[in-house]
């Protein structure tokens, strides 16, 4: 997975490649492998009230070609970087077909027994 980064805002210092892609391997999880290219992008502006706020906007490529993009805010670049790849990794699973949705959470045995 190809990763590029697009922003005018600091992260953790000069780094800031090494961040993102530290998050995107940790949060992106068994999604990870059905993208090809992924380019995050951080802007900051300011909202209505006046506080400074950044968008985060990550477009990824899947393997079939196809182009997934999400956009978030937040208020400060961390956070904006969590939550555009979250979003991600929910879109691109939807997007593969469910193949690399998460992992249900496990079911207590009781629970499944009444069920047969």
């Amino acid at each position: 997975m190809r990763i590029s980064l697009l922003s005018n805002c600091d992260i953790h210092g000069p780094n800031q490649l090494d961040v993102v892609e530290w998050r995107a391997k940790r949060l992106l999880g068994r999604t990870a492998g059905h993208i090809t290219d992924l380019s995050v992008e951080l802007v900051e502006t300011r909202g209505f009230d006046g506080a400074t706020q950044t968008l985060g906007k990550a477009q990824a490529r899947v393997n079939d070609g196809r182009l997934v993009v999400v956009q978030t805010r937040s208020h400060d670049a961390t956070s904006a970087i969590d939550l555009v790849l979250l979003r991600l990794a929910t879109r691109v699973a939807k997007a593969c077909g469910g193949a690399a949705a998460p992992r249900r959470q496990a079911v207590p045995f009781m629970q499944l027994a009444a069920a047969y």
